[in-house]
Protein backbone atom coordinates (compact mmCIF):
# COMPACT_ATOMS: atom_id res chain seq x y z
CA UNK A 1 0.00 0.00 0.00
CA UNK A 2 1.42 3.32 -1.06
CA UNK A 3 0.98 6.40 1.17
CA UNK A 4 0.51 9.78 -0.40
CA UNK A 5 3.29 12.11 0.85
CA UNK A 6 1.25 15.28 0.35
CA UNK A 7 -1.37 14.11 2.86
CA UNK A 8 1.35 13.20 5.34
CA UNK A 9 3.06 16.58 4.96
CA UNK A 10 -0.29 18.36 5.29
CA UNK A 11 -1.09 16.50 8.50
CA UNK A 12 2.38 17.23 9.86
CA UNK A 13 2.03 20.96 9.07
CA UNK A 14 -1.45 21.12 10.66
CA UNK A 15 -0.21 19.31 13.78
CA UNK A 16 2.74 21.67 14.16
CA UNK A 17 0.49 24.74 13.76
CA UNK A 18 -1.99 23.44 16.33
CA UNK A 19 0.81 22.62 18.73
CA UNK A 20 2.32 26.09 18.30
CA UNK A 21 -1.02 27.80 18.88
CA UNK A 22 -1.82 25.67 21.92
CA UNK A 23 1.38 26.49 23.81
CA UNK A 24 1.70 29.80 25.61
CA UNK A 25 4.75 31.60 26.86
CA UNK A 26 4.97 32.09 30.62
CA UNK A 27 4.56 35.67 31.81
CA UNK A 28 8.02 37.14 32.43
CA UNK A 29 8.74 38.47 35.91
CA UNK A 30 8.89 42.25 36.41
CA UNK A 31 12.21 43.95 35.82
CA UNK A 32 14.37 43.94 38.93
CA UNK A 33 15.71 47.46 38.43
CA UNK A 34 14.65 50.04 35.86
CA UNK A 35 15.63 53.66 35.20
CA UNK A 36 14.70 56.05 32.39
CA UNK A 37 18.27 57.38 32.25
CA UNK A 38 21.59 56.59 33.87
CA UNK A 39 21.57 58.09 37.38
CA UNK A 40 24.22 60.65 38.32
CA UNK A 41 25.88 60.22 41.68
CA UNK A 42 24.55 57.77 44.24
CA UNK A 43 21.75 55.49 43.13
CA UNK A 44 18.51 56.12 45.00
CA UNK A 45 16.17 53.13 44.76
CA UNK A 46 12.49 53.69 45.47
CA UNK A 47 11.27 52.30 48.77
CA UNK A 48 7.51 52.82 48.55
CA UNK A 49 5.13 51.13 46.16
CA UNK A 50 3.74 53.33 43.40
CA UNK A 51 1.04 52.76 40.82
CA UNK A 52 -0.19 55.01 38.02
CA UNK A 53 -3.12 54.32 35.73
CA UNK A 54 -3.05 56.17 32.41
CA UNK A 55 -6.16 56.52 30.27
CA UNK A 56 -5.53 56.04 26.60
CA UNK A 57 -8.42 57.09 24.47
CA UNK A 58 -11.01 59.64 23.57
CA UNK A 59 -12.54 60.96 20.37
CA UNK A 60 -10.50 61.09 17.20
CA UNK A 61 -11.08 62.51 13.71
CA UNK A 62 -8.87 61.20 10.90
CA UNK A 63 -5.51 60.85 12.67
CA UNK A 64 -5.96 63.69 15.16
CA UNK A 65 -6.44 62.30 18.66
CA UNK A 66 -5.75 58.68 17.65
CA UNK A 67 -3.11 57.09 19.85
CA UNK A 68 -2.58 53.40 19.09
CA UNK A 69 0.92 53.06 20.62
CA UNK A 70 1.81 54.34 24.10
CA UNK A 71 5.07 56.03 25.06
CA UNK A 72 6.70 53.63 27.54
CA UNK A 73 9.50 56.09 28.34
CA UNK A 74 6.97 58.70 29.49
CA UNK A 75 5.28 56.10 31.69
CA UNK A 76 8.61 55.23 33.35
CA UNK A 77 9.51 58.90 33.92
CA UNK A 78 6.06 59.55 35.42
CA UNK A 79 6.34 56.64 37.88
CA UNK A 80 9.88 57.78 38.82
CA UNK A 81 8.48 61.18 39.77
CA UNK A 82 5.63 59.58 41.72
CA UNK A 83 7.98 57.25 43.62
CA UNK A 84 10.57 60.04 44.10
CA UNK A 85 13.43 57.80 42.94
CA UNK A 86 15.85 57.59 40.04
CA UNK A 87 15.84 53.76 39.93
CA UNK A 88 12.69 51.64 40.23
CA UNK A 89 12.54 48.19 41.83
CA UNK A 90 10.16 45.50 40.46
CA UNK A 91 8.81 47.81 37.76
CA UNK A 92 6.13 46.68 35.35
CA UNK A 93 4.11 48.41 32.63
CA UNK A 94 0.82 46.68 31.81
CA UNK A 95 -0.58 47.77 28.46
CA UNK A 96 -4.16 47.19 27.43
CA UNK A 97 -5.34 47.06 23.86
CA UNK A 98 -7.74 50.00 23.43
CA UNK A 99 -11.25 49.26 22.27
CA UNK A 100 -12.29 51.50 19.38
CA UNK A 101 -15.65 52.33 17.83
CA UNK A 102 -14.86 53.52 14.33
CA UNK A 103 -17.23 55.00 11.75
CA UNK A 104 -15.38 55.79 8.54
CA UNK A 105 -12.71 58.32 9.58
CA UNK A 106 -13.79 59.22 13.12
CA UNK A 107 -14.65 57.39 16.29
CA UNK A 108 -13.99 56.83 19.97
CA UNK A 109 -11.40 54.65 21.70
CA UNK A 110 -10.79 53.79 25.34
CA UNK A 111 -8.32 51.72 27.35
CA UNK A 112 -6.24 52.00 30.52
CA UNK A 113 -2.52 51.29 30.96
CA UNK A 114 -1.09 50.59 34.41
CA UNK A 115 2.48 51.29 35.56
CA UNK A 116 3.58 49.62 38.78
CA UNK A 117 6.78 49.84 40.84
CA UNK A 118 7.76 48.17 44.11
CA UNK A 119 4.89 45.73 44.52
Amino acid sequence: MKMNRTHLLGLLAAASLLTGCATTQPTPPPLTYLASKRPDGPIKVQEKAASIETKRGGFYVLNKGFRPAPDIGAYVQEIEKSADASVLHDADVELSVPFALDILMFGFQFGNDTTLAGR
